[in-house]
């Protein structure tokens, strides 16, 4: 799990924002990084395009939903759904219905 990555003296870091900061990432495996934080960073330009079009259909201005979100609070991960065995029946699951907190997900599915 990641977010914006910001460094150690950036004000909001040393302000104690406890969801802001370095992210931190496995030292045995650098392309990691290399491979999933662009894919974060274009989630976020998403993100802020989907806002905007929202704002615009409300005919409201375009930058109403992103005010404050100069770092936002966003995190991305790598999680793996597996399929279901269709004889699981209906009470047992491999990963139970849930929700995401926040305003938007984005999801690729694979």
């Amino acid at each position: 799990m990641w977010g914006l990555d910001l460094p150690d003296n950036h004000p909001s870091v040393t302000m104690g924002n406890p969801f802001l900061g370095r992210n931190q990432w496995p030292e045995d495996m650098p392309e990691l990084q290399e491979a999933v934080y662009p894919f974060f960073e274009a989630g976020l330009q998403c993100g802020r395009n989907l806002m905007r079009s929202f704002a615009l259909g409300m005919t409201l201005p375009a930058d109403s939903f992103l005010k404050t979100t100069d770092e936002p609070i966003a995190h991305s991960s790598i999680i793996y759904y597996p399929p279901q065995l269709p004889d699981l029946g209906e009470t047992q699951f491999g990963v139970a219905p849930h929700t995401y907190y926040g305003c938007l997900t984005l999801g690729r599915i694979s």
